[in-house]
């Protein structure tokens, strides 16, 4: 049997260029990096007054509820109450006709005009303790996936992963793995989206203080 030689096994130049050449990203990584640098801009631009975030969001045609004074704290303390019920929370809310109180929220908080918007992209509902840095850009990363059509912010995909959390404390138990494989693919793109919104908020704050 014939042996190889060391020259043999040599890579060529391009081939050892290739190996340490940085992986191509698909597409779902270009609109991730994409998403990022867009944020970092944003987060630059308004990092010592968040509350100009909340103009950048609404010249982009998506709605902003803010809930202030002492009517928005009474609201605000009701909602949270209801928001996981309906599988929504605060935040930005994906679009969401069919569920009563998406429908709630924009009748009795947005203007007509507004009510389109907020059913092709989508609301913010915030109350004024939220508008930190550290959560607008949790949210601001959820806004931007799914504005660039990453999965996870179908009704089916919310509904699995509040169920998750709320029902079974983020845990996969025995009840969550009789889920349906569609159930599973739906709750498994949730958290693809919530761990890639932490990544961020976790590479902004290392940036910050480290």
């Amino acid at each position: 049997m014939h042996t190889p030689t060391i020259a043999q096994h040599a890579a060529s130049p391009a081939e050892a260029t290739n190996a340490f050449a940085t992986p191509k990203l698909d597409a779902s990584g270009l609109i991730k990096a994409q998403i990022k640098n867009t944020l970092k801009k944003l987060i630059k631009k308004h990092r010592h007054q968040p509350e100009g975030l909340l103009d950048e969001i609404e010249a982009l045609n998506t709605p902003v509820i803010l809930l202030e004074g002492l009517q928005g704290q009474g609201l605000s303390a009701l909602l949270s109450l209801v928001l996981p019920i309906a599988s929504l929370q605060y935040g930005f809310i994906a679009p969401s006709p069919d569920n009563t109180i998406f429908s709630i929220l924009c009748n009795q908080f947005l203007p007509k005009a507004k009510q389109q918007a907020a059913l092709q992209n989508g609301l913010f509902l915030l109350n004024k303790k939220q508008i930190s840095l550290s959560y607008m850009i949790h949210q601001l990363y959820h806004w931007q996936a799914f504005k660039n059509g990453l999965t996870g912010y179908q009704p089916d995909a919310l509904q699995a992963y509040q169920k998750f959390w709320n029902g079974h404390q983020g845990k996969i138990d025995a009840q969550v793995l009789q889920w349906t494989p569609e159930t599973l693919t739906n709750l498994r793109q949730a958290i693809n989206r919530e761990m890639e919104a932490l990544n961020l908020l976790s590479e902004f704050a290392e940036s910050q203080f480290c």
